[in-house]
């Protein structure tokens, strides 16, 4: 199903029919103890795209858990970690970890906008504002954008468990929503080459890829649209506010 099709609803996210392995890390304190195990079990579990709407204000020092992605993804070369970049807009140098992996592909908010309306840093207030890079010893931070303004997710409680009713949404805003944006593209990206559809736009069985991580990671970004940045203007390509631009799969 697409946005356009008549059988499109507004739950089916970035990536409908993609089999979901949830890990749970609670609601009211984010902190892992071993961060290399839960991408480990996601990866075991079949999962090749691990996204992270979570993450620790570590202003762009690299830490334990930025060490974990990196060197879980050098043994694992077909799993992408993507990550929030953090909700620090009034602060240079701000990626929170684990966005400062250098295998991890970070993500900054945007708000919406098409054709008519350009996507511009979103900065609405200084709670939710996107983080700023650099990352750990100057990394390009973050590598890319999407919209994560008034984002439609899973309320985030136990309410429906148990119970017929449909599963409880709300409209959140942050880098926590347009990482899993970018989650879900990369998915759809995947698929894209695993079916054999490149390079000759059709599937064909000779042409499927299982893509790299790092290959994976590539082409995402290199989908970018450009993007002029109201604080800046014409930003540096990758920029520390909006990356390599924002993400648009279908772009020519």
């Amino acid at each position: 199903a697409t946005p356009w099709n008549a059988n499109a609803e507004g739950g089916d996210g970035m990536a409908p029919n993609a089999q979901i392995l949830f890990q749970d890390i609670g609601a009211d304190c984010l902190y892992l103890d071993d961060y290399a195990a839960t991408l480990l079990q996601a990866r075991d579990g079949g999962a090749h795209i691990h996204n992270n709407s979570w993450g620790a204000g570590t202003g762009s020092v690299y830490t334990g858990y930025d060490f974990d992605a990196d060197d879980t993804t050098w043994l694992l070369e077909d799993l992408l970690v993507v990550a929030s970049a953090g909700n620090r807009d009034e602060a240079f140098a701000a990626i929170g970890s684990p966005g400062n992996a250098k295998n991890a592909l970070t993500v900054g908010a945007l708000l919406h906008g098409g054709d008519a309306c350009p996507a511009t840093l979103y900065t609405t207030n200084n709670q939710w504002g996107s983080s700023i890079g650099p990352g750990t010893g100057w990394r390009d931070k973050p590598e890319i954008s999407a919209p994560g303004v008034a984002t439609v997710s899973a309320a985030g409680d136990d309410a429906s468990v148990g119970s017929e009713e449909p599963a409880l949404t709300k409209a959140l805003s942050g880098t926590s929503m347009a990482s899993p944006t970018v989650a879900g593209g990369a998915a759809l990206m995947r698929q894209y080459f695993a079916e054999g559809r490149y390079p000759r736009g059709s599937a064909r069985t000779g042409d499927r890829l299982n893509l790299l991580a790092a290959t994976l990671k590539a082409a995402v970004v290199n989908s970018t649209g450009e993007l002029i940045n109201s604080f800046i203007g014409e930003a540096r390509l990758p920029s520390y506010i909006t990356g390599w631009g924002r993400m648009q799969l279908d772009r020519d």
